[in-house]
């Protein structure tokens, strides 16, 4: 029972007078009991003294018991703060786990403790400088009895026998089955263990008849000691929604109560134990099975619970040990997977999680998957991490006896995760993604594929197809991630080589609610250690690597991935460089243009630890050489990293030459040479003078209603050229990435300066791409020629065509346009009814001057691509490009004083509204167009990031710089169009109104037929595009 101070202190001054003499009281002792003295006290030093010493310090009592007696300990005070911990033994040291430790103050009874092996270890330890308590107060005796702990004790061994074969565990403080009272000061914690042991070849039943914990966790071992191996369930909360009987593999259990956190507890827990020969019980939470072909050949296994309508407010974690026979494995099929974010079903070759080799993390629904051991046996381990909240209906799966994993070579395996042996019999294995090559909703998992190939050989990944969107893929041998990637924009092929027989794969799934896109297809093989199949005069394009320098490959030539462009996806990769032993590896690069996060690291050795420099900007770093023969160039482009990457050389130090690895060129002692971004003259791109140049000649030009937009081949320039450095005759109109082989550059025929021709059959739209480029001296930083290029572009479109024959970006109702480097997506301008923009308005009307109109432009394509209005305009004809206009959006800016932009309708609507405008007197018809560019989400520098870009009217041009927006995230302009909108100026409404051909609105194409004479027309003849090279010496 517990003392009221005025008591207790009493007592204290009693125990002082009567057991000075027998020196409990001190901090390290040896209390020895007898017979004769079979009774004493023991307590803290400074108990219920306000002195306290300066320092922190541990005290230590040895409680043994004479043969043939037990020692009984009585706590009759605790009252600590939460810094000092008084933590009881089962023996008379501190070898095995503890049976109680108890921290701050204890307001609530423990039952007496009986010492089951020769006696006690008390060990009191103070972490604090100072006490707000009294400390402890306990009675030490002797006793021959012989039974277990009863309600409202803190640990203990239970022995059940034939005399008591059932027992009740309860919580020390929920022993009365109240609530126990909030006090004014912290209530004390304790954390308690109970070893529960059955007679031999019989097993140990836990019941759960209570469970009300809230930071304190029930954990049960499957074995009467704490391994992490043993461990079967861990559990906290409320657990009110009948969990399932544990069943022990053992005739022993230890089961815990320990606190975790924070002070407040629980009501605690009432559990019975019993003896049982039950085997396995259905929807159990954790246990360990041997398997075998004859007595339990499968076994069916679910989460506790598995298809139950509600399971919130505990948190709960299993573990399941599943035991193959001698030279047999362990085959897991999952049936059926349904957990939420915060539910994650482990999976682990080997027979625990300390092995270090997981084959799957996942939770979300997914169904069949198939996993073999290679270990002997499997963990399956269920961990649900939120106390509040729904759970999904869980998992169910079945394990089987099984032989050695084997597979068929040509068959691809979608799976997540295994361990494999590659051997001249199976000497490849190709496998895939889960979703491959599809999307999966609400699913996200982490996926381990370990590789193991023959002595003397080394790895080879070949990955054909890879895009993981929403996912990440990586490649680790030795500790060093070799190939990472995350956010691909587009599918991409890789191949890695290793540089060993172990390798280690892994996939990891995206957020749970977003749909996982794109994926992998790989094939694993092996080659003979030190292969290579690279030549030197060969550019290394792959993302990572172990590479091996010899007499026939002394130099390599490396790029970072799409150089020289970056394509805003996550890269992380690292090519390891050996070099013969004794020799050294040069490493120099030719070009680097990486911005911040991005980055390039060059180490020295092995590993990771001797770092030579890390490089971001354009500067190209200074050529080193390693003190060892391995040399680690470490790559990484993250979200918003923009420029063209890296371009690098390593050459074994021992292979000597004159030639400069970057130009290739022969080199003097005396000159020294300079890495160049361009080194290539203005004579290997020349062209004739004032030859038209066709397609055939490596420059395209597309003409379409309202675009024109010019395709350049690289191969007309060097190939680290920047984009960015062709322009139309407007500087603020420059080129941009379109794909691997070409440059782009696209403008309205109203933009980029772009001049405007009639004659009596066509309208010519004409402008001019130029590109200016320095040539240095090398070994000096002096320009001595000025190289430049002018193209001539024109666009002839008939006067008199019909529109319907036209090839043209106008949208009529959503049409699917593709471009390359985009998924196909759907453009459509519509009208509404209103400023909610839930009714599109597609029967005939009619409106007056003044009146609001509401529209809206709609994308649908793939999640990851975003969309933003650069212009808005009103015409009274069907032609986007009449000169009569009304501005409502210009740049991304409200262009008109009645226009009103909403936010916060939709992620892939743009809706606006506006006054109508009389346009020019005479006008009865009204068009509205809009220009659309298509983006990468998470492209910092993307036209649709800029937002409004405003003119500046004391500089002639926009504030925000046009230079700052990377147009390799954006699409070409495509322009929507909706119409007609009839205006009415008096009570009477046209009469064509009630005519059969107006009994709807038109779109795009379909009112631009009305038109008999258009601006607009097909491309009629060949475009005819001058090159005009011009050198001019600049000195």
């Amino acid at each position: 029972m517990a003392f009221h101070p005025v008591q207790t202190a009493f007592l204290f001054l009693i125990v002082q007078l009567l057991y000075d003499a027998t020196g409990a009281q001190t901090c390290h002792n040896d209390v020895t009991l007898t017979q004769a003295e079979p009774n004493t006290t023991i307590y803290m030093p400074n108990y219920y003294d306000s002195r306290f010493p300066p320092t922190p310090y541990t005290c230590t009592w040895r409680l043994p018991a004479p043969e043939g007696y037990k020692v009984r300990l009585t706590l009759r005070d605790v009252d600590t703060t939460m810094r000092e911990t008084l933590t009881v033994y089962s023996r008379e040291s501190t070898q095995g786990s503890y049976t109680m430790a108890l921290t701050g103050a204890l307001n609530y009874p423990i039952a007496p403790l009986i010492s089951q092996r020769t006696g006690f270890y008390l060990k009191y330890n103070n972490a604090a400088r100072r006490r707000d308590g009294r400390g402890f107060l306990a009675d030490v005796s002797l006793t021959e009895e012989m039974q277990n702990p009863g309600p409202g004790s803190c640990g203990g061994k239970i022995v059940l026998s034939k005399k008591e074969p059932v027992v009740d565990i309860r919580a020390p403080y929920s022993s009365s089955g109240v609530t126990v009272p909030l006090l004014p000061k912290p209530l004390g914690q304790a954390s308690c263990r109970w070893v529960v042991e059955a007679p031999r070849k019989k097993r140990v039943k836990i019941t759960w008849n209570k469970v009300d914990t809230k930071n304190e966790a029930i954990i049960v071992y499957d074995r009467r000691a704490i391994q992490s191996s043993s461990r079967a369930i861990k559990l906290k909360g409320q657990v009110n929604w009948g969990l399932a009987p544990f069943i022990s593999s053992t005739n022993a259990i230890l089961f815990g109560l320990e606190r975790e956190g924070a002070l407040e507890v629980g009501n605690g827990f009432h559990v019975t134990v019993e003896i049982t020969d039950e085997v396995v019980m259905p929807y159990s939470c954790g246990g360990t099975y041997f398997l075998d072909e004859s007595e339990m050949p499968t076994l069916n296994i679910s989460s506790p619970y598995y298809n139950k309508p509600e399971t919130n407010g505990s948190i709960i974690t299993c573990w399941w040990y599943l035991n193959a026979p001698a030279g047999k494995q362990i085959r897991l099929e999952i049936q059926d997977t349904d957990t939420t974010p915060f539910e994650t079903l482990k999976i682990f070759d080997g027979r625990s999680d300390s092995s270090k080799i997981p084959l799957e993390f996942l939770y979300g629904e997914e169904k069949r998957r198939l996993l073999v051991s290679t270990e002997g046996g499997m963990l399956v381990n269920l961990e649900d991490r939120r106390m509040f909240g729904r759970n999904g209906r869980g998992f169910t799966l079945t394990a089987s006896v099984s032989d050695d994993f084997s597979w068929n070579l040509y068959e691809t395996h979608p799976s997540c995760g295994q361990v494999v042996y590659l051997d001249h019999e199976q000497p490849r294995y190709e496998f895939s993604s889960l979703n491959f090559p599809s999307t999966a909703p609400n699913i996200g998992y982490s996926c381990f594929w370990t590789f193991h190939s023959p002595p003397n050989t080394q790895l080879i990944l070949d990955l054909p197809y890879v895009h993981p969107v929403t996912q990440s893929f990586g490649v680790e041998q030795d500790g060093i991630q070799l190939l990472e990637m995350e956010n691909i924009p587009f599918p991409v092929a890789n191949r890695l080589q290793t540089g060993n027989n172990q390798s280690e794969v892994l996939f990891s799934g995206g957020e749970y609610s977003n749909l996982l896109q794109g994926g992998f297809l790989a094939v694993m093989t092996f080659v003979p250690k030190g292969f290579t199949n690279w030549t030197s005069g060969e550019i290394f394009t792959e993302c990572g690597g172990v590479l091996n320098l010899n007499e026939d490959l002394p130099t390599l030539t490396i790029t970072t991935p799409s150089y020289p462009l970056l394509t805003g996806a996550f890269h992380s990769c690292a090519w390891v460089i050996r070099a013969p032993a004794g020799s050294n590896v040069d490493v120099t690069f030719c070009d680097l243009s990486i911005n911040a996060p991005g980055s390039v690291s060059v180490f020295d050795g092995p590993d990771l630890r001797q770092m030579m420099f890390q490089k971001s900007g354009s500067e190209v770093p200074t050529p080193v050489t390693t003190a060892t023969n391995v040399a680690i160039v470490q790559y990484e482009s993250r979200g918003g990293t923009v420029g063209r990457g890296a371009k690098f050389v390593v050459r074994d130090s021992s292979f000597k030459t004159n030639i400069d690895p970057c130009t290739l060129e022969e080199t003097s002692d005396e000159v020294l040479t300079t890495p160049v971004t361009d080194r290539r003259t203005v004579s290997e791109i020349k062209k004739d003078d004032d030859q038209p140049t066709e397609s055939g000649s490596g420059v395209t030009v597309v003409c379409d209603s309202t675009h024109m937009t010019v395709y350049l081949n690289r191969s007309l320039f060097a190939p680290d050229i920047d984009p960015m450095t062709l322009r139309f005759k407007d500087e603020s109109c420059f080129g941009f990435h379109h794909d691997a082989d070409q440059i782009a550059l696209s403008t309205r025929y109203d933009k980029c300066k772009t001049q405007k021709e009639y004659n009596d059959d066509y309208i010519i739209y004409s402008n001019t791409v130029e590109y200016s480029h320095a040539i240095l001296i090398p070994g000096t930083l002096i320009t001595r020629d000025k190289k430049q290029i002018v193209i001539q572009t024109r666009c002839q479109l008939n006067r008199r065509q019909t529109l319907s024959s036209l090839p043209t970006n106008v949208v009529e109702d959503a049409n699917e346009i593709s471009e390359t480097g985009y998924p196909k997506f759907l453009l459509d301008l519509q009208r509404f009814t209103d400023s909610s923009f839930t009714q599109p308005l597609n029967e005939t009307s009619s409106v007056v001057p003044n009146q609001r109109l509401f529209y809206a432009v709609n994308l649908t394509t793939d999640p990851g691509f975003v969309f933003y209005i650069e212009d808005c305009w009103a015409t009274p004809s069907s032609d986007p490009l009449d000169k009569q206009q009304q501005s409502l959006i210009s740049s991304g800016c409200e262009a008109d004083e009645t226009l009103t932009m909403y936010t916060n309708i939709r992620s892939s609507l743009r809706p606006f509204s506006f006054e109508v405008s009389t346009l020019s007197a005479g006008s009865e018809q009204i068009y509205v167009h809009c220009e659309a560019v298509i983006c990468y989400e998470n492209a910092v520098n993307s036209r649709c990031s800029r937002g409004c870009l405003k003119s500046n009217p004391n500089r002639g041009r926009r504030e925000v710089n046009e230079m700052d927006i990377d147009q390799d995230f954006n699409s070409i302009p495509h322009v929507v169009s909706r119409g007609p909108v009839y205006l009415t100026r008096s009570d009477t409404v046209p009469s064509a109104l009630g005519g059969e051909g107006h009994g709807s609105e038109v779109s795009g194409v379909n009112g631009l037929k009305q038109t008999l004479i258009s601006v607009l027309g097909v491309v009629v003849g060949l475009v005819v595009v001058i090159v005009v090279l011009r050198q001019i010496i600049a000195r």
